[in-house]
């Protein structure tokens, strides 16, 4: 029992550890492309930061907000500034840029928050992770499954050869 659980234990961390960080690794490398793009639509003066927002947003779920000259803008309907997590903006105003798991109205999503100090601006956004926990709930009772018959068949293994 311990081993069967022990083996499921650790398939479900290595496999949970490699489908969060390649999901990360992703939208870093899109939420600073997209940051870039948005600095680059503030470079050329005028603009119109809702329908920039609307332009350079990832994933069609993706939720996207940028603080730009102290005012907040969104480019999704329904998702506000009270959405970044207090300690993510902080970071990302002294550090540049930041990372955090968050939850929005119970869905779980990766927030990446960029600074964009030439115009005094913060790009925020929030991929969701919502098809990786559903993956993850379903490979957990597969292996609790797996390791549970496992069990009950060496058990029986077990009776069967002492007699």
């Amino acid at each position: 029992m311990v081993l069967s659980g022990a083996l499921s234990t650790f398939a479900y961390a290595v496999t949970r550890n490699q489908l969060i960080q390649e999901r990360e690794k992703n939208a870093l490398n899109q939420v600073f492309q997209n940051a870039r793009s948005l600095r680059n639509m503030l470079r050329s003066g005028e603009v119109d930061v809702p329908q920039a927002l609307s332009t350079v947003g990832g994933t069609p779920q993706s939720v996207v907000l940028a603080r730009v000259g102290g005012e907040w803008f969104s480019g999704s309907v329904g998702t506000g500034p009270s959405a970044v997590p207090v300690q993510l903006a902080d970071l990302v105003s002294s550090d540049g840029a930041a990372r955090q798991r968050t939850r929005i109205e119970g869905r779980p999503f990766v927030t990446i928050g960029v600074a964009i100090p030439a115009y005094s601006a913060r790009y925020f956004e929030f991929i969701p992770v919502d098809d990786i926990e559903r993956t993850l709930e379903g490979l957990a009772r597969g292996l609790a499954l797996t390791a549970a018959l496992a069990t009950l068949c060496g058990a029986a293994m077990g009776w069967l050869a002492t007699g």
